[in-house]
């Protein structure tokens, strides 16, 4: 079969175009080049494709507004053009099956398949659905989704319970970091692109925290904030020991992941589904700050689900203080057994083959097409 792959959260979508590979299927991502708009730091599907060998077609396109304002015309704009674009690259690609994991690329690019005839398959991760993905699944084949609770968005006759597929290096160490022993580990991370919030709050607290810790912190690559340079002229302020205990970097790589996460006490980090979908398969203790904006409080959601499994705990953005966050993480070090009490329970939610389930949905609506 010829795929191609496209939507706004990549993890998922990267465990599932490495199994589709292994299985002889040609496969192309659609997705962003840039993290930002206007920014010119690649986007980590864009390298990963490039270090994969992967055909990558870049989107440009829009967001749908939800409400009125001085952008609504040129986002509109945005969102015709990105679907011209979309038809181009269906077009050169001629694939058997689209694949969408939602958000507004994935949005574009279905709707361009539609009009070429392609059969869409869409996999909805959260525990809602957004507006693209509820516009998407009008016209999908079928639609996949990895909580019970968002099948009450889409056409009920579509919806296939699959799970959200999991990157398997989270599982293993293939590449370690030099950590120094002797500190509790805590990983930072505002996934893929950073969180300037996230980054703000450990940069005020640094000295502290590597004063009792070693602090692991992926940070982004945003030109907007220049966070990793802020960062990193701190870092070389302090004296060489308190340096080993800072280990600063923009991206951890997949082949890094594994080690990273198995090796930290605890996690920090905010809260979208990929992310949370991944420390609940861990069972992995951990201090989640939710965007307090956001499509329907989607991360406040997840922080409450992963809370409530009893592995973690979170404070929403609008409530924390450098002081709050550092108490905070004091308190969840000191504590860490409490938490380790409940990984059996935060690994129920996860779909263990879920990768699977969702390939033989994609063999189901190739072999319609073709039957």
């Amino acid at each position: 079969m010829r795929i191609i792959v496209s939507g706004g959260h990549f993890s998922p979508a990267y465990s599932l175009i490495k199994q589709l590979k292994k299985e002889g299927n040609e496969v192309a991502i659609a997705g962003r080049k840039y993290t930002f708009e206007g920014d010119t730091t690649e986007s980590l599907e864009y390298e990963i494709a490039k270090k994969d060998n992967i055909t990558f077609f870049e989107i440009k396109t829009g967001r749908i507004q939800r409400k009125l304002s001085r952008y609504t015309i040129p986002s509109i704009l945005k969102v015709f053009f990105g679907f011209i674009n979309s038809v181009i690259v269906i077009s050169r690609f001629k694939p058997d099956i689209v694949i969408t994991f939602g958000g507004y690329i994935g949005f574009v690019v279905s709707y361009a398949a539609f009009v070429k005839k392609i059969p869409i398959i869409l996999h909805e991760q959260t525990q809602k659905a957004g507006l693209s993905a509820k516009l998407i699944g009008i016209i999908a084949k079928k639609i996949c989704i990895s909580f019970e609770s968002s099948k009450n968005y889409f056409p009920s006759g579509k919806v296939v319970f699959t799970g959200t597929p999991i990157r398997e290096e989270i599982y293993s160490v293939k590449k370690s970091i030099n950590v120094e022993s002797g500190y509790p580990v805590i990983y930072v991370t505002g996934g893929s692109s950073g969180s300037h919030f996230i980054n703000l709050l450990v940069l005020q607290v640094l000295d502290k925290l590597i004063a009792k810790f070693v602090i692991i912190h992926q940070t982004g690559d945003s030109q907007k904030y220049n966070d990793f340079s802020i960062l990193n002229k701190k870092r070389e302020s302090l004296n060489e020991e308190a340096k080993k205990r800072y280990i600063l970097r923009k991206f951890v790589y997949p082949d890094e992941i594994g080690y990273v996460l198995n090796t930290a006490d605890l996690v920090i980090s905010r809260s979208g589904i990929n992310t949370v979908a991944e420390l609940l398969s861990l069972g992995k203790t951990s201090f989640l700050i939710p965007l307090s904006h956001g499509q329907r409080g989607e991360q406040i959601q997840n922080a409450k689900l992963l809370n409530e499994t009893g592995i973690g705990d979170y404070i929403e953005e609008r409530y924390i203080t450098p002081n709050k966050f550092l108490e905070k993480i004091r308190e969840m070090i000191k504590s860490k057994k409490k938490y380790e009490k409940y990984q059996k329970e935060a690994r129920k939610y996860i779909v263990q083959d879920a990768t699977q389930r969702i390939i033989k949905v994609i063999e189901e609506v190739y072999d319609k097409k073709t039957g």
